[in-house]
């Protein structure tokens, strides 16, 4: 926000400024808007310049920096991504913060779509199949920097329903030599 003032009886609307924002480029609005990129290993400072001419060609000029965090990376080491229900699942962390901190000083939010939470860097849980059809599971991992920058990991995980296996058999008991027929009544789950 400019926060030029004027010290004379005319408004800041017939002012002049010349904006720097540490890019290689200057602007001439009176308050602009810029994005401003992060590099992705380190913090990026940008050096912001706001130059005011009067009327009367006084001018008058202010400098500020602004401090760019770059994004962290959310990353996860999956135990099993697929198998028979019920699938134990460990989720090992593996994200970076991408500048000088490192993992123990970040926060993170895990939903393991097995309607599970966690807040813990690794996390162990179970996901159960359905009993006729595979049950699909996504799992996400907000990893937060200590500067409050925030990445998102997610993976799919599915759980395989296990055969309901039986027989039935013609005869359970008789004398030998007994001939017995099996009938196979497993159904794939």
């Amino acid at each position: 926000l400019n926060m030029s003032q004027h010290n004379d009886t005319v408004s800041i609307g017939i002012m002049k400024f010349t904006w720097n924002f540490g890019k290689g480029n200057t602007y001439n609005a009176v308050n602009p808007t810029q994005v401003f990129t992060d590099n992705a290993t380190k913090d990026t400072v940008y050096t912001i310049k706001l130059v005011a001419f009067s009327e009367h060609g006084c001018k008058d000029s202010t400098t500020r920096n602004i401090r760019v965090f770059p994004k962290p990376l959310a990353q996860f080491a999956v135990s099993d991504t697929a198998g028979c229900g019920p699938l134990p699942v460990t989720f090992t962390n593996q994200s970076t913060p991408q500048d000088t901190g490192s993992i123990n000083i970040m926060t993170f939010f895990w939903d393991l779509g097995n309607g599970l939470n966690s807040i813990n860097q690794n996390v162990n849980t179970q996901y159960i199949s359905n009993p006729l059809a595979t049950a699909s599971y996504t799992a996400n991992l907000i990893a937060t920097s200590e500067h409050g920058c925030k990445d998102t990991a997610t993976q799919l995980i599915r759980a395989f329903p296990k055969p309901l296996v039986g027989f039935t058999a013609d005869k359970t008991q008789g004398c030998g030599p007994l001939a017995v027929q099996f009938t196979n009544t497993t159904q794939l789950g």
